[in-house]
This record gives structure tokens, C-alpha cells and sequence, in this order.
């Protein structure tokens, strides 16, 4: 199966490794134009490079999934493009998180897909890369939820650090247009999780804060109160001002039937009830999500950890609504927003 990887940064080198590493898919191109000749794995041929985007996508290159990891603002111009573009347009793809940014783009992808499906053409196969769905403590988790039941109290804790150095490297890196935000940009990935183990969240309050990034344009961290369906409640705090290094990530669930905690930085240690679990630290997860999508692909064999495009906009717009909320009261950097908001989803 033949892959295209667009943006040949941290995460399109990951990709890229994930490729290689699997023999049922070949890396046909990397698309990235402020790479050189140089940068390119000793696999990939210089004419298998291409620099411009659009072109690429208009030449109707043959390949059976085009992975987007390029800065997050870039994902829906590039989806748009090629979901649109015929005859490329069916091609499956495979984009990192978050899958857009703001609420319009998520009308325009559901349009793009209803307007296919109108047409009497099949709808596109869009998967997004939560990775963490595939960790094995996360698929024991899955597989003993009935353990636990239904969810009563969560308690999450992302306890970070992101110095100067990290927003150096990549100037998008704690921009509100370009990034969007620490929610966006690296803890979507635990909403994603707890609405995966959890079932369907509402945003219910939050606050924000800067400790310590005074040259970014957003916060460093906060906190979000979540109404789960099941009727329980829960809270996320998360952070990327962690002193010195990043610290700890930790879920803890509390259901009608029982109690576990999933945590350590890789998420390897997994409580539940009585039973203890140490995994090792994993971290070939993105070829599990390739290789998942390959399967689909190839012999439409579903696998439940997979991330489509409707669940994947779910938690987009969860983000955007306490965006939404926290920015409208006008909160300074380095000071607290006292409000405790409610009613996040109205209207």
C-alpha cells in the first residue's frame, strides 16, 4: 500500500519511521517544501520529494492513503483540497490532531462528505491519529471496562513541561491562530481518551492560567469541568508549566461497579480494583494506527480503536465551546479567570 507523507517535521518523521517499518506499505512521497534533498530517509529517492502541495494533489499521484501531519492550521486548507480535488478525491486519509480548528471547518467537512454521498459516491475515509487508543494498557482498560461500570467521577491530571526551546523550534508552536491552544495542540489527545473510555462529555465550566509562558499567545494550563452522559461528572487539569520537566499524566475512573487509575508519562501502570498492571513503555503505537487503517483499507477489516472524522469533530467543538467561554472573559495572561462557567453547551 502506497503512503504519502505531508510535512516532514516531529510527527511526519514518526510517520514516516511507522512506514518503514511495516512491510505492507511503501512510502511513495514526503511533501514538505522547507525540507532539502539531505533531510530524506536513505529509502526515499529525491524524485519521490515534492515541495509544492497543491500541485502534488492535482498530479493525481497514485497512493492509497495520504497521512497530513503538517501545523495544525494547515490540516483543513489541505483536507479541503484534497477532498475536493478530482480525480485524487476518494483517496482515504490519514490526519494528525486536531483535524481542524475552528466550527466552520467542521460545517464545510460535513458538507463536502453529504455533497459526495448526494452525488451517489462513496464518502471519503478521513481517520484522525489518537494513538494513545492503541497503548495496551488503554485496550485492558477497554476490554475490563465492565469493571467499572458506568462512569460516575473521572479525575485527569497532565502534568507537562514546555520550555522556551520547544516554541523556538517551530514558530506556529503557541500562537492562537496557528496552534490554537495547549487544548489543541497537546491535550486533545486525553479529551479524546476519556470520551473513548467514557462515552459522550459535555463541557460544563473551567479556568485558565499562565504561570510561566509569557511569550505565547495562550495559556499554559487549566482546568474543564465534563458532565459525562452516564450522568457522572469529571474534571481535567492539565498544564504544560510543569517546573523542570514533564511530571505525570494520570486518569482515575470511578464507576457503579468499580475504580481504576491508568498512569505514569507513557501511560503504562493500570490499576483496577485489586489488580495491579505494569506495561512496557510503548511507543510503536503510530504503526498500530497505520497498520489498523491498513487493514481497513485493504480488507475493510474495522477496528474499533480507530478514529473517524465524526468523533474526531466532536471533541473539536467541545474545545471550542470552552474556548469560547474562557476567552470572552477577556482573561489576562498571568492572572486567574475566577469565573466558573456554565451552560457551555446552549444553543
Amino acid at each position: 500500500m502506497k503512503v504519502a507523507v505531508v510535512g516532514y517535521g516531529h510527527i511526519g518523521k514518526q510517520h514516516c519511521m511507522s512506514i518503514k517499518e511495516n512491510n505492507n506499505l511503501e512510502l511513495a512521497y514526503i511533501c514538505d517544501p522547507f525540507i532539502s534533498a539531505e533531510d530524506l530517509p536513505d529509502e526515499v529517492q529525491e524524485t519521490s520529494w515534492v515541495k509544492d502541495y497543491n500541485t502534488f494533489i492535482e498530479s493525481n499521484p497514485e497512493i492509497d492513503l495520504l497521512i497530513i501531519a503538517t501545523p495544525n492550521h494547515l490540516h483543513y486548507p489541505m483536507l479541503e483540497k484534497a477532498m475536493t480535488t478530482y480525480p485524487f478525491a476518494g483517496t482515504p486519509i490519514l490526519a494528525e490532531k486536531p483535524i481542524v480548528l475552528h466550527d466552520n471547518e467542521i460545517k464545510n467537512i460535513h458538507n463536502i462528505q453529504e455533497k459526495r454521498i448526494n452525488e451517489g459516491k462513496l464518502e471519503i475515509p478521513l481517520f484522525i491519529n489518537y494513538p494513545l487508543r492503541f497503548l495496551p494498557s488503554v485496550m485492558k482498560l477497554k476490554e475490563e471496562w465492565e469493571m467499572i461500570g458506568n462512569i460516575r467521577m473521572v479525575n485527569t491530571g497532565v502534568f507537562w513541561n514546555r520550555n522556551q526551546g520547544y516554541y523556538d523550534a517551530s514558530d506556529w508552536r503557541g500562537t492562537l491562530k496557528e496552534e490554537g491552544g495547549p487544548l489543541f495542540n497537546e491535550f486533545i489527545h486525553h479529551l479524546d481518551l476519556m470520551s473513548y473510555l467514557c462515552g459522550d462529555m459535555k463541557i460544563n465550566g473551567g479556568m485558565v492560567k499562565d504561570f510561566e509562558h509569557d511569550y505565547t499567545e495562550v495559556e499554559d494550563s487549566g482546568i474543564i469541568n465534563l458532565i459525562f452522559q452516564t450522568g457522572g461528572f469529571g474534571v481535567i487539569t492539565y498544564t504544560v508549566a510543569a517546573p523542570n520537566k514533564s511530571f505525570d499524566v494520570n486518569f482515575h475512573f470511578m464507576g457503579d461497579k468499580g475504580s481504576a487509575k491508568l498512569t505514569g508519562l507513557y501511560n503504562n501502570q493500570l490499576y483496577i480494583n485489586d489488580a495491579n498492571y505494569s506495561f512496557d513503555i510503548n511507543r510503536e503505537h503510530y504503526g498500530s494506527v497505520l497498520e489498523a487503517i491498513r487493514e481497513k483499507i485493504e480488507n475493510n477489516i474495522e477496528d474499533e480503536r480507530l478514529c473517524y472524522w465524526r468523533e474526531g469533530m466532536i471533541t473539536v467543538g467541545l474545545i471550542n465551546t470552552y474556548y469560547r467561554n474562557v476567552r470572552s472573559r477577556k482573561v489576562i495572561k498571568g492572572e486567574i479567570n475566577h469565573s466558573i462557567l456554565t451552560d457551555y453547551n446552549r444553543g
